[in-house]
């Protein structure tokens, strides 16, 4: 069932609803719960919460489980509006956000999907759930609509963080350390190198689709561990679930590997750590990956700590799963990986 909701610049964004079980269409209430959004990350789609074919489906599974799920896909993802390409160049730097940025996710894509999903269920409140980007951008959100966040019934994030900044990583080993070092700050670009257009991360995908999971797998590690993809995972996740992002979008979203700030306010160039402010009113669970070369579980803490009540840190919880085992997932195996189970 697909929804498609204006955004305030009439951008049209697309939702995916998956109705609970057993529900009634045109029935008031299509859930006993607050209704979900599944957010997918940058250079992604829907597809990253619904592999399908009998593949793992965080969608499926919680419509499953008697919850209303809507799977929203950002501007220039999926089936959403895909700004053309000249006109997000041109618009670049002449009006704030152009056609199609981080900061157009956060101040358009967000509230739009955020106040069609409660006008259509008639809820008060929705669950969040963000993966890399989709946690990013509601933390961003957060950071300046802190008095907004009651209408959040709760708020989970997978492998997202607002600051890779090389001090204080409490309890990162030295080998740790080293890979984030290698990883996470070659992932930060320099403002001289930078350039307009698109990133041509789709077709790079598709092409090597074939290669999933295997030994001569280019992403490997950096998107999914080894020890915990399936090759007909890994394929499938590469020929179906990326595509390109313009380049505005992967230096905004990439000042997160700073090595001196963390994620910067679009605008102003602010870091958005500190506007969090320790005052989150609603229950926000973070799961980090153990092998998680993109969101390290350092980061992802120390995130999620900058949102809890510095009086009162029981409404956030982290999770490292596989912690202590032989299995340690990736950035995207807390959502495909072998040891998540179809619906």
């Amino acid at each position: 069932e697909i929804h498609f909701v204006s955004a305030r610049d009439g951008v049209q964004i697309s939702l995916a609803r998956y109705r609970a079980k057993d529900s009634v269409v045109g029935a008031r209430k299509q859930s006993a719960t607050a209704p979900v959004i599944l957010c997918h990350g940058a250079f992604a789609n829907r597809v990253t919460y619904d592999l399908g074919d009998g593949r793992p489906s965080l969608a499926r599974y919680l419509s499953q489980k008697g919850h209303d799920v809507w799977s929203l896909e950002l501007r220039g993802h999926g089936r959403s509006d895909k700004p053309p390409w000249l006109k997000t160049v041109l618009s670049s730097g002449k009006n704030p956000g152009g056609t199609w940025s981080i900061q157009k996710y956060i101040e358009s894509d967000l509230p739009a999907a955020l106040e069609y999903v409660r006008s259509v269920t008639r809820a008060k409140k929705v669950h969040w759930v963000g993966h890399s980007m989709g946690g990013v951008i509601l933390y961003a959100w957060l950071a300046f609509h802190m008095e907004n966040a009651n209408q959040f019934a709760s708020i989970v994030t997978l492998g997202s963080a607002l600051d890779h900044s090389l001090p204080d990583q409490v309890g990162v080993s030295a080998e740790s350390e080293k890979k984030m070092s290698s990883t996470y700050h070659s992932l930060y670009v320099p403002k001289e190198m930078r350039s307009p257009g698109q990133a041509p991360f789709a077709w790079i995908n598709y092409i090597f689709a074939p290669l999933g999971g295997s030994l001569f797998d280019m992403f490997l590690g950096f998107q999914y561990s080894k020890s915990s993809i399936s090759r007909d995972t890994a394929k499938h996740l590469l020929a179906n679930n990326f595509e390109s992002e313009p380049w505005q979008v992967v230096f905004e979203i990439h000042t997160v590997f700073s090595k001196k700030n963390g994620m910067l306010h679009p605008t102003t160039g602010l870091p958005l750590l500190p506007n969090l402010n320790h005052s989150l009113p609603v229950p926000l669970l973070a799961f980090a990956g153990g092998c998680d070369y993109q969101f390290s579980p350092a980061a992802v803490s120390r995130t999620a700590h900058h949102l809890a009540a510095e009086d009162d840190s029981r409404h956030v919880r982290i999770i490292v799963p596989g912690e202590g085992s032989e299995v340690c997932y990736g950035h995207y195996d807390l959502l495909v990986g072998s040891q998540v189970s179809p619906p």
